[in-house]
């Protein structure tokens, strides 16, 4: 782990270039984070003249809107007897404290404390970040230096309804991160027939130009059995009939908040989308129950025994189970890569290189996120055509139905496989 010399001077070893699971304040892992905007916050959650507790990358924070609709973020405690400032009153575009009244602007300067000379408040000031709403997200910026502009997404500022949502799951942030699309005829196979495929359906089945993976301008192709892409630093984006962008986000070493903004077109078919996922929130599904991924890990409950009518539900149940499967902090000495790994093995050397980069001073890649390539539909534009691209975007997607190959003869790319 890294040792911090002083609060400008850092002082990392080999492990550090490697280690992206740490993110707390001072490691490497969350200063490089910390170089990108993340969101914290579902906008529509955060009402006016409200504040709420949150922790991002080990770090507690107070995140509150202001009567206006404003939103700020400001540090965790008041600088007068550290209580919690969130337990306080939002008071105009300020927020006081709950316990001798101090008040604090957006920016964390103290603007009252009622005990005191006049003069009293302008010596104190707490820390504060700025922050954006967009997308139905809050977002915040909490890196060194100058402020960079806010990343826009022009994929999903077309025209149709967005909806943000979040939940917390107990494991680091990297096993969602590095989640990879290979896992879905595995971990939900009520996509694929209610079966997991045997054998060696990735390779068999799929062809083999999904196992691709390719650094670009705004970050990695992950192309395996679904068409998912990764934008830097951890991020995920998908989307065909409607399009999403997902932020694993760590709270802490051992736990995650996904934000999620989805752009859906407003037609027939998603009012009808809009009453399911309604019918089965009011159910209780749409959430990760935590007691019942417990009970999965425990052997109490069979996965293929859980309800299978709220897929949503059953999605995020099986996703829980097998990456907090692997500890709250994986041990990445255990792992044992295959080829069908490629992207994992190309976003850990980037993230390595970019590391290095950051701990001796030299200048990072300038990601281009805004560039993604959307996938065009019959409702949405794609991008221009990129000669750079054509190796990877828009594949067609592999049978749902396992063994349906089995009657093709095999490829030369298959019998190589089989020989190796």
């Amino acid at each position: 782990m890294a040792v911090e010399t002083d609060a400008m001077t850092h002082r990392y070893t080999e492990e550090d270039y490697t280690d992206w699971e740490h993110t707390g304040p001072g490691t490497l892992g969350g200063r490089y984070l910390r170089r990108f905007w993340q969101p914290v916050y579902v906008a529509k959650d955060l009402k006016p003249e409200w504040a709420a507790p949150i922790k991002i990358m080990s770090e507690q924070l107070t995140l509150y809107r202001g009567a206006n609709g404003t939103p700020y973020l400001v540090g965790f405690n008041c600088a007068h007897r550290g209580t919690q400032l969130s337990i306080g009153w939002v008071e105009g575009d300020c927020i006081r404290c709950r316990y001798h009244g101090w008040m604090y602007d957006g920016t964390g300067q103290c603007v009252e404390a009622p005990l005191e000379e006049p003069s009293f408040p302008q010596k104190i000031k707490i820390k504060s970040y700025p922050v954006h709403e967009y997308l139905g997200l809050i977002f915040a910026y909490l890196g060194e230096g100058a402020t960079p502009p806010l990343p826009r997404h022009p994929g999903l500022e077309q025209e149709g309804v967005i909806e943000a949502s979040s939940f917390i799951r107990h494991c680091n942030y990297v096993q969602e991160l590095e989640n990879d699309s290979g896992h879905v005829p595995f971990t939900h196979p009520q996509n694929y027939g209610g079966l997991p495929p045997k054998g060696s359906f990735c390779l068999a089945d799929v062809l083999p130009q999904h196992l691709i993976s390719k650094e670009t301008k705004w970050g990695l192709t992950r192309s395996t059995v679904t068409e998912v892409h990764h934008v830097t630093p951890n991020t995920h984006a998908t989307g065909r009939a409607y399009r999403e962008l997902k932020w694993m986000v760590p709270i802490d070493d051992e736990s995650y908040v996904s934000l999620s903004t989805e752009l859906t077109p407003l037609t027939e078919e998603w009012d009808k989308r809009r009453e399911a996922k309604a019918e089965a929130e009011a159910k209780g599904y749409g959430r990760t129950n935590y007691d019942l991924i417990d009970s999965v890990l425990a052997g109490k409950v069979r996965l293929e025994d859980l309800d299978r009518q709220a897929p949503g539900y059953l999605i995020n149940i099986q996703d829980g189970a097998v990456q907090i499967g692997q500890g709250r902090i994986r041990d990445k000495e255990t792992g044992h890569l295959g080829r069908s790994d490629v992207f994992i093995v190309m976003l850990r050397k980037i993230k390595e290189r970019e590391q290095r980069a950051l701990a001796e001073g030299r200048p990072l890649k300038q990601w281009q996120s805004s560039a993604y390539p959307w996938p065009a539909s019959s409702t949405w534009p794609g991008i221009p055509a990129d000669p750079e691209l054509d190796d990877y975007l828009h594949l067609p997607r592999p049978a749902k139905q396992p063994g349906t190959s089995a009657a093709k003869p095999p490829s030369e790319w298959q019998r190589a496989l089989s020989r190796s």
